[in-house]
């Protein structure tokens, strides 16, 4: 027999977890705030990270495969993109797109379900 206790923390254990579609919020003017999530649907958050220097790499903590954003307001008007790559080390084939403050979940994978594991702020060519 279970006590009530037991069912509780059975209940608990069992539980579903929620699902985090929020946007970011904005850290201040000079950056972007990515919100990177494990799935195609902005559901499970992989993590949250704020960029504010070009062209620096930073390597997922996993692969992730949709993305929500929030941009400072200094970040506009300087042809800065949001770049993702399928490597580790923000090399070969990417896929860019422009900052917004638009609360969309973009998915990510180069027009594939292929995973992506690096992401930087940089001015395209």
């Amino acid at each position: 027999m279970f006590s009530q206790l037991s069912l509780a923390l059975l209940f608990v254990a069992g539980a579903a977890q929620a699902c985090d579609s929020t946007q970011p919020a904005i850290k201040d003017a000079n950056t972007v705030t990515v919100k990177l999530y494990s799935d195609d649907t902005c559901c499970n958050v992989l993590q949250t990270t704020s960029l504010g220097v070009l062209d620096e790499c930073h390597t997922a903590n996993g692969a992730f495969y949709s993305h929500k954003m929030a941009v400072g307001a200094n970040m506009f008007g300087r042809d800065i993109h949001w770049a993702a790559y399928e490597t580790t080390d923000c090399s070969g084939a990417f896929e860019y797109g422009s900052l917004t403050n638009n609360d969309t979940c973009w998915l990510d994978g180069l027009g594939s379900t292929a995973a992506l594991h690096s992401f930087k702020i940089t001015v395209l060519d």
